[in-house]
């Protein structure tokens, strides 16, 4: 049976990150039964783009320092790693590492921050989506890998957490062309997953301190959720973090491709919560993907047809990103009277949001009509 640590934990303030953080780890057996001395430990963030911590979209950093301090209690070597969205780059890691205020994690504590940007292709002998993919090299040269979710809505897949975050695994624009090749939540869903039981982490631990609401990974607001979870299953991680912000796990397309696996620690009667009593920690007004639209019920009920559209709103600078990361080429920047914006071909659009989650002026509203 899966076993997930749920503990409390107010706000980012590093005593009490380090206590939520260390009770977890040490119901799940103690930083030690995971980490031994001189191995080289990935911490693998949920880096989307850069951003200040507070606006939730990505993991904290004082979160990331209170488990580079556990892995270096442990005698373990902690490299901070991700591969963002957009170029994978070495200046463009510099530049989401000093606004995520990652920098200042690595000077404090003595960490490393990866700029190694290769990879190799892989062989997926099992993979029920993919048979070969492209993995960044930080990842396949690492001894042991923690992963680090921050607990977020996704618009495609519902909810991004322990299994989503090792989507960045696959380096940079490569992510583009796989949207592409698997557009729908469903068909993504099983690159996912193959991605996470290739390469399963030696634990996850989850910032649900502030989490996301609406129209996240990207776009949505913070959400108080005053929580940290830790789990060596990221599919048990997930459902218990789902049934925390009073989503169905079983709902959403990630949770629906596990069952269909015979993955038993998708089914919450399978896990063993430790710690704090999940009922009484549930967030039952967390806004998800499905209840952000201000649409009415009658046209809710159209739209679930008719996948919500992307349109540019007027806070775009013209600014590029979107049409660097398009994976069907279908944006465009055009000059409008004095000033640049992006221009997107709705005839073409495959409908994975990239545009949206990637976007830094929230210039992306996703409408149905």
């Amino acid at each position: 049976m899966a076993k997930v640590a749920l503990e409390t934990c107010p706000n980012y303030e590093i005593s009490k990150v380090d206590e939520a953080i260390n009770k977890c780890i040490s119901s799940l057996g103690g930083i030690s039964s995971f980490i031994s001395k001189g191995d080289k430990v990935i911490l693998k963030i949920n880096l989307l783009r850069p951003s200040l911590p507070d606006k939730a979209v990505v993991t904290h950093p004082v979160f990331i320092e209170s488990v580079v301090k556990e892995v270096q209690n442990a005698g373990g070597i902690p490299i901070i790693a991700d591969s963002p969205g957009g170029p994978f780059t070495e200046n463009r890691l510099r530049i989401d590492y000093k606004i995520c205020k990652y920098d200042e994690v690595a000077k404090r504590t003595g960490a490393e921050l990866n700029f190694d940007t290769r990879f190799e292709e892989v062989e997926f002998p099992h993979g029920l989506g993919i048979k070969k993919l492209k993995i960044a090299k930080f990842a396949l040269d690492a001894d042991k890998m923690i992963t680090l979710p921050k607990l977020k809505t996704h618009m495609l897949m519902q909810f991004t957490g322990a299994c989503k975050v090792e989507y960045g695994l696959v380096p940079g624009y490569e992510k583009m062309a796989l949207h592409g090749k698997f557009p729908s939540a469903s068909s993504l869903s099983k690159v996912i997953m193959d991605i996470v039981e290739r390469f399963p982490p030696t634990i996850s631990i989850m910032d649900a301190i502030v989490g996301m609401e609406g129209l996240g990974p990207g776009n949505g607001k913070p959400k108080r959720i005053g929580a940290v979870l830790a789990s060596t299953s990221p599919v048990a991680l997930d459902v218990v973090a789902m049934s925390l912000v009073n989503l169905d796990p079983k709902s959403t397309p990630l949770i629906k491709e596990c069952q269909s696996r015979g993955i038993s620690d998708a089914d919450i009667s399978n896990i063993d919560i430790v710690g704090k009593n999940l009922d009484e920690l549930r967030v039952y007004d967390f806004k998800h993907v499905s209840g952000s639209s201000k649409l009415s019920a009658i046209v809710q009920a159209i739209g679930r047809f008719a996948p919500p559209k992307p349109f540019v709103n007027e806070k775009c600078i013209g600014c590029g990103i979107c049409k660097e990361n398009c994976p069907n080429g279908q944006i465009s920047i055009v000059t409008d009277g004095n000033k640049k914006r992006a221009k997107i071909i709705h005839d073409n659009c495959i409908k994975c949001y990239c545009c949206h989650e990637l976007c830094p002026n929230d210039a992306i509203d996703l409408r149905r009509f």
